[in-house]
């Protein structure tokens, strides 16, 4: 009997065209030995079934389909010819004993006189029964059969540790599943510390359960974020899951900061400058929400209120910017604070004072408020700004009548007859431009007054004469000549 048990002629043992002999052939040899069929009392023998007893079939068989393609064998051999035998092969689901394959047998090629089941079976995940059966031209049974389970599926696994400890030490706890062929313990576990290069393995506290298994392990921690675990479980039937190269960060420090802008003691231009800081962390990183900046407009004095920072992502090294508003000339100052993402801090930076760039403003200006200035004369063109940056100012004149002057660096210029508004325009180089107005007016010059020149004349004409009178006086009474007979 073949192919799930149907009924064959004798000798009929596969599709080989030399089998299938004529059914009247295969009777007459019947009757040719009924003595030796009377006398035949030794049963076949059914040896070398595949898979084994209790063999588990696992994901290396997987197949088209998602399923398992075992190979199942069986050898049947009898004293008789082979062509007398009637083989019935089939493996069946072990719940209900229901049939899932039936095979063929077929002349062995490399056992001469013996029959052979040889085929890959498509099969599902569970535990199944392979029943081989033969009967001899006499009349003698014989039946073998074995067990095996197809387990193609891996056990579940999870593992779990926390990915930031505030601790030396983590607890790694793990939970194995198999529904299938169940698993194979023990559990494994490798770890390597932030501190160490080679792995190692870890004692993992197993407690066994109906198709499970769960266990803890402590992971002595090291400094850092490169502290890594790996996890394998196997099942029965060779399945395996992992867990790989999982990270437990161990950190202990706050965050720090460094590259402040504005440096220390800087001077700004802008009322409205962008604070900026560079927050760094060894190991976890930076929890961005939590920087938040300080401001002072007083240079430290009085303080506002913390507010948040811009940052662009959580990292162990981030920058984080706050725009604050000042007044032209205030020292300002800022202070940062910052937590990382294990829970330490917050920490906070020391106070950073720097100056936002004052305005100049004059403290001389020539020509003086109120001037006059004779028509035709130059006038000279002086201003002096002091400046609390001690920037260098730049100053320019403007007449509202001659347009514009030039520096007040000390030239001489000629301003047209008239009152001039001259418009002194200070600029420090830093966004600051100060003006000033002054007044001065141009006259024409009047004639010359000659009254006193003539007056000058008039008295030393009168002096003159004065004292030509006296002298002709005195020469007329002593030095005068006798007067002639």
């Amino acid at each position: 009997m073949l192919a799930g048990g149907a009924p064959m002629a004798k000798g009929c043992v596969g599709p080989s065209a030399w089998l299938l002999a004529p059914l009247g052939v295969a009777l007459a040899l019947l009757a040719a030995a009924p003595e030796a069929a009377a006398s035949d009392t030794t049963a076949p023998s059914i040896t070398d079934l595949r898979p084994e007893e209790g063999a588990f079939v696992n994901a290396s068989a997987l197949g088209p389909g998602g399923l398992a393609r075992p190979f199942i064998h069986a050898t049947i051999a009898d004293d008789s010819v082979p062509e007398s035998l009637n083989v019935t092969a089939q493996v069946l689901w072990v719940a209900d004993l229901s049939t899932a394959a039936l095979l063929t047998a077929e002349l062995s090629p490399s056992r001469p006189g013996a029959l052979e089941v040889g085929a890959f079976a498509a099969l599902k995940d569970g535990e199944y029964r392979l029943v081989v059966e033969a009967v001899d031209s006499a009349g003698n049974p014989a039946r073998a059969e074995h067990n095996f389970t197809v387990d193609t599926k891996a056990p579940r696994l999870t593992a779990s540790a926390p990915a930031v400890s505030p601790d030396a030490a983590a607890t790694l706890l793990v939970d194995a599943r198999d529904e299938g062929s169940g698993l194979a313990l023990p559990l494994t576990v490798s770890y390597r510390s932030a501190c160490a290069s080679t792995w190692s393995p870890v004692t993992l506290e197993v407690t066994p359960l109906p198709g499970r298994a769960v266990g803890q392990a402590s992971l002595a921690l090291c400094e850092g974020t490169n502290n890594q675990f790996s996890v394998t479980a196997r099942d029965r039937a060779g399945n395996t899951a992992q867990v790989l190269q999982r990270k437990i960060a161990y950190d202990t420090h706050a965050p720090g900061f460094t590259s402040f802008s504005p440096g220390p003691f800087e001077r700004v231009d802008d009322t409205h400058p962008t604070l900026e800081v560079w927050v760094t962390d060894n190991a976890v990183g930076v929890n961005r929400s939590s920087v938040e900046a300080q401001v002072s407009t007083d240079g430290g004095t009085t303080w506002g209120p913390w507010r948040p920072a811009t940052v662009g992502s959580n990292g162990s090294y981030v920058r984080a910017s706050l725009r604050a508003n000042f007044t032209a000339g205030a020292t300002g100052a800022v202070r940062w604070r910052a937590s990382d993402l294990a829970g330490n801090g917050p920490s906070e930076s020391s106070s950073q004072y720097f100056y936002l760039n004052g305005p100049p403003f004059v403290v001389h200006f020539e020509p003086a408020e109120g001037a006059q200035i004779f028509e035709n004369s130059t006038v000279r063109l002086v201003a002096e700004f002091a400046d609390p940056d001690a920037d260098f100012v730049e100053a320019t004149v403007y007449s509202d009548i001659d347009g514009p002057l030039g520096r007040a660096d000390g030239r001489r210029v000629q301003l047209s007859p008239g009152v001039h508004t001259l418009t002194l325009q200070g600029d420090d180089g830093h966004g600051h431009v100060v003006t000033y107005a002054f007044q001065v007016e141009v006259v024409s010059r009047l004639p010359p007054d000659l009254r006193p020149l003539i007056l000058t004349l008039v008295i030393a004409g009168s002096m003159v004469w004065a004292a030509f009178a006296a002298w002709t006086r005195d020469g007329e009474g002593e030095g005068s000549l006798p007067a002639k007979s």
